[in-house]
């Protein structure tokens, strides 16, 4: 993948041993954030570890990020009042929109 075309990145992972996926890591760690922002998400069923800060910590700047939770039962309700997910979308939305205006 050429990340060298898109300003903007969003990454997401679910919490694996208290911090992101080892895939993603892989992925945060080999590429060349200078100049993009990264947009850091990530799920968990009950406990989110440090993964919005080691996300960060690969990244040269971040924005939006957010942290969806599940129940720790199983994991398939939703902790986090959908209201606030939408919300979150819109704000990508506009910093993809903002940063379209700016190039």
């Amino acid at each position: 993948m050429n990340l060298e075309q898109y300003d903007v990145i969003a990454a997401g992972t679910p919490t694996w041993w208290y911090t992101m996926a080892p895939a993603v890591r892989t992925f945060l760690h080999s590429q060349n954030w200078n100049g993009k922002t990264v947009i850091p998400f990530m799920t968990n069923g009950g406990w989110p570890g440090h993964v919005i800060r080691d996300m960060k910590a690969a990244c040269a700047a971040t924005a939006c990020e957010m942290q969806v939770a599940f129940d720790s039962e199983g994991g398939s309700h939703l902790e986090i009042p959908e209201e606030e997910i939408y919300a979150w979308a819109q704000r990508v939305r506009a910093l993809f929109a903002e940063k379209e205006c700016v190039s």
